[in-house]
């Protein structure tokens, strides 16, 4: 729908006052924008009652145990990754499923509430630079 287009595209303009992480990518009809690096997605979601921030872990097809190994190694570091995030995250292994995911869920409404854009899309830019900056170090280390 047209507000989708509409909150990513007033989300995206805000962002790039803070950070070029997602500086690549254009406001699109979509629940989620993200930016892609060797099998590592920083997502941006947004529902009709909440939204969320993700590193989206998954190599494509074939790699589930590689995708598991990534998590695994990141969640060795969950303490010092919530540490410097600055709140507890949602670890979902997924084990059922190839991919795996790091998110916060952001609880100020959703899509629906349009008077509570600009809260949601602050909440959301702030917390996807903090998810970033807290995994950036354990990722660049990563063996896998």
């Amino acid at each position: 729908s047209n507000s989708k287009y509409r909150f990513w595209n007033q989300l995206l303009e805000k962002e790039k006052t803070k950070t070029n992480l997602h500086s690549g990518i254009s406001p699109q009809v979509s629940d989620w924008i993200g930016t892609r690096e060797s099998g590592l997605q920083w997502n941006m979601v947004i529902g009709k009652r909440d939204a969320r921030v993700e590193l989206y872990i998954d190599r494509g097809k074939g790699a589930k145990s590689e995708n598991k190994a990534i998590f695994d190694a990141l969640y060795a570091n969950k303490s010092e990754v919530e540490s410097a995030f600055g709140e507890m995250l949602d670890w979902q292994r997924m084990d059922d499923r190839q991919a795996c995911r790091i998110a916060k869920r952001i609880t100020k409404g959703g899509l629906q509430d349009e008077d509570k854009w600009e809260q949601i899309q602050d909440a959301l830019i702030d917390a996807m630079m903090r998810l970033e900056k807290a995994l950036r170090p354990h990722i660049d280390k990563l063996q896998v």
